[in-house]
């Protein structure tokens, strides 16, 4: 199913699965002028930004395209959802699989970039497969979350793009947090989505452990187990009722 939703996401185009690659390249890219050439942004600690952006901005892009994916995921396949041997919850997480394609092309470049910078690829790049499976459970739960309440509340679907874009500039992904004065750092490492983006430059790019602020790992581990373990009973909680609603 994952394969076949791939498919469908580029029939009938003449570049194909090329196009999955030139869109988060296109972003990459502009956002590189913009910030990197225009405003002469430089994140804290003399690091390169293009380098400093695309390790912080790979977690992302895998947690948003699943998000926003999944969301219809139910809505958009009522055949199969009023089909009773068909289970429904497998629906985000062919979307997980699909938006891996995309996060794998993206690493290999993030990769090439940190080497041409002469960023060193430390033994702690080995925790980046823990660092994936934190951020996709954590897209899985609140895809399940937001994927069932869509069928109850079409409204979901319309303002989850809005919420997206206000935590994506609220997330340092572009910016660099060490930039802000210590009281406002405090505030924003409430956000829930620093140490996601954090968690892939701990591996990538600084060569640092993941747990050497425990705090924000620990608190990063429990949010995510528990969105992933609320966001299955919610959407099994609602499950009997999409057929009716669809």
């Amino acid at each position: 199913m994952a394969v076949r939703e791939l498919r469908l996401r580029y029939v009938g185009t003449g570049l194909g699965f090329v196009w999955g690659l030139l869109h988060p390249l296109a972003f990459v890219a502009v956002f590189w002028f913009v910030f990197s050439v225009g405003l002469k942004v430089r994140p804290h600690g003399d690091v390169p930004f293009l380098a400093y952006y695309l390790t912080g901005y790979l977690p992302w892009m895998l947690f948003t395209e699943t998000l926003m994916a999944s969301s219809n995921a139910v809505v958009g396949n009522p055949y199969l959802v009023k089909k009773t041997v068909f289970p429904t919850e497998i629906l985000p997480v062919v979307h997980l699989i699909a938006s891996l394609l995309n996060h794998l092309i993206l690493l290999l470049l993030t990769l090439g970039v940190l080497v041409y910078y002469g960023t060193p690829l430390t033994p702690y790049l080995l925790q980046l497969p823990l660092a994936f499976l934190l951020v996709a459970m954590m897209a899985l739960g609140l895809s399940w979350i937001f994927a069932a309440l869509n069928v109850l509340y079409r409204d979901i679907g319309q303002s989850l793009p809005i919420v997206i874009n206000l935590f994506f500039w609220a997330t340092p992904v572009v910016w660099s947090i060490g930039n802000l004065p210590e009281n406002m750092q405090r505030l924003i490492r409430l956000n829930p989505f620093v140490f996601m983006v954090e968690s892939y430059r701990e591996c990538l790019l600084y060569g640092r452990p993941l747990w050497d602020n425990s705090v924000a790992a620990t608190a990063f581990v429990i949010l995510a187990f528990s969105c992933f373990a609320f966001g299955y009973f919610t959407f099994n909680r609602l499950k009997p009722h999409f057929a009716d609603v669809i």
